[in-house]
């Protein structure tokens, strides 16, 4: 069966930069490039007589807007999933960064790749072009009237917990490599509890709230928390809830407690179900506070 071909539009105003990622993008046979945008004019313009499926976006724009203001814009015209791909690893003022991705609306948050001669040039370019196929499959996470942000929703429930709260928490959420730490450092700040990414092999603690890293697949080993890289022609999302959720079912069963918030496709759907049955506690967000999450402020 014949892929779509997925459509992009590449907003960024160094030649250099989106010369690059047009290289990147061209050496896929389902990627499909139908325009540039240096500023936030031309973005905005494109966006008014053509519908990518999917958007790239840099920071640093020509224009009266940012990359992350640009997006909140483009996102209340039409719905487009947004991807940032900017140079995280040159990033200082980190709060400020972090507070304007979750305001954005954008799915994810890329660091920029490297040059050809770089040993992760590869890597780098396999996970962007894996990150616009994932994308290009969730429109429906975006709302052209309430933009649905995921860590507001986490930070909430984190921040609800008590500090004597008796269990570990898990947590696989769908987010880039970079940009959970950032979510990690701000849910840590508002939470009563000790949140951070969880470590391989690491022993998982009462009163702890682990984050399975970014791009990474997790399994329960009996009280350890095991992290690895996903199988080589792995094509689901990550970090993947399905494969977190399956090792609860053989390792806890019933003595669970199993969420699913509003997310990307069926990822742990059909897990959670398992664990239902199997008499496990599960909750999964319903879809009128799913479209009626704010954005932070």
């Amino acid at each position: 069966m014949t892929q779509k071909v997925i459509k992009v539009l590449i907003v960024e105003d160094s030649p250099v930069r989106r010369k690059l990622l047009e290289h990147i993008l061209k050496s896929d046979k389902n990627i499909e490039i139908i325009g540039y945008a240096k500023s936030s004019s031309e973005a905005l313009n494109f966006i008014k007589k053509n519908t990518p499926d999917v958007i790239t976006m840099d920071i640093h724009i020509q224009g009266e807007k940012n990359g992350f203001e640009l997006s909140k814009s483009i996102l209340k015209e039409k719905s487009i999933p947004i991807i940032i791909i900017s140079a995280i690893r040159h990033i200082r003022n980190t709060d400020q960064i972090k507070h304007a991705m979750m305001n954005s609306g954008a799915l994810y948050f890329i660091d920029a790749p490297p040059g050809p001669w770089s040993s992760n040039f590869s890597k780098a370019s396999e996970y962007i072009i894996n990150t616009i196929k994932t994308a290009s499959q969730n429109e429906d996470l975006i709302s052209n009237e309430k933009l649905y942000i995921p860590p507001p929703v986490l930070s909430k429930i984190c921040k609800g917990l008590p500090k004597d709260f008796k269990y570990p928490i898990i947590i696989a959420q769908h987010i880039s490599p970079g940009f959970d730490k950032l979510l990690v450092d701000h849910i840590n700040l508002e939470s009563k509890l000790n949140v951070k990414i969880a470590e391989n092999k690491e022993i998982v603690k009462k009163g702890t709230i682990y984050f399975v890293p970014a791009g990474k697949i997790s399994e329960f080993l009996k009280d350890r928390i095991m992290i690895s890289n996903p199988p080589k022609n792995y094509k689901s999302h990550l970090p993947s809830i399905s494969m977190l959720f399956a090792s609860a079912i053989s390792y806890y069963g019933n003595k669970t407690i199993a969420m699913i918030l509003t997310g990307m496709g069926k990822d742990g759907v059909k897990e959670l179900k398992i664990l239902r049955e199997e008499g496990a506690i599960t909750i999964t967000q319903d879809e009128t506070s799913s479209r009626d999450c704010k954005i932070i402020n």
